[in-house]
């Protein structure tokens, strides 16, 4: 598995790209009354399961849009989430809540820095570290350390995926993380879609739908030609 790091602005990933008609959800976790198991979506797989890494539930106080509780980790363990057996398909919607809680340290600082995230999607680790990606929709003393102010981010990524599983994972580190309530992330709201590649019968279906409306059009060329 070949994975590189690189700048937020070379994802390879399409963020943000229109939902196709035949999305449907493979599961969703918001970490209230299911927990860690989440909700199945009707979209077919065997298996979903999350690895905690050193994380833990929290009451989400004020972080906006987390609801009551999200998945803090304040370790240098990996979070991450896994689905297999999953049904035919060509591409999975990633979409979730990021919490960046308290003060993490830019690359450039090399007194207390740098504080990195390490994000993997499928196949591909990326390092993520501030300015964050994603969409801003909260910052300020939300949750742990009243010192520092948190942000929140909202994410949605397209990734072109036909394998029958697949994998998203979090986990901090750099020369300057220390953890605990000085530096640490959460996450909420994590949905993964699938869009269906329709059955071979759909696709039979189609073809002879095309052929009748073409033999129709035919048949009206005729028409007026000879009108």
């Amino acid at each position: 598995m070949m994975k590189k790091l690189i700048p937020v602005l070379g994802l390879a990933i399409l963020a943000g790209a229109p939902v196709q008609a035949a999305e449907q959800l493979v599961w969703s976790v918001d970490f209230e009354g299911s927990g860690l198991a989440g909700v199945a979506g009707p979209f077919g797989s065997d298996s979903r399961s999350i690895t905690v890494g050193g994380a833990g539930m929290t009451s989400a106080q004020s972080l906006p849009g987390f609801g009551q509780r999200y998945l803090r980790n304040g370790s240098k363990g990996t979070t991450s989430f896994q689905v297999s057996g999953l049904d035919a398909h060509d591409a999975l919607r990633l979409t979730f809540d990021l919490a960046i809680l308290d003060s993490w340290d830019r690359p450039d600082d090399t007194r207390w820095g740098p504080d990195y995230l390490y994000v993997t999607i499928g196949d591909t680790e990326y390092q993520w570290a501030p300015a964050w990606p994603g969409e801003l929709i909260g910052r300020g003393n939300y949750a742990v350390n009243a010192n520092y102010k948190d942000s929140v981010y909202r994410h949605s990524f397209l990734i072109p995926h036909v394998a029958d599983a697949f994998s998203f994972s979090i986990r901090a580190g750099g020369k300057g993380y220390q953890g605990g309530n000085d530096e640490s992330w959460g996450i909420d709201n994590v949905s993964l879609y699938a869009n269906a590649v329709p059955e071979p019968a759909t696709w039979a279906m189609l073809i002879a739908g095309f052929g009748l409306v073409g033999a129709s059009l035919r048949r009206k060329r005729a028409a007026l030609a000879t009108g």
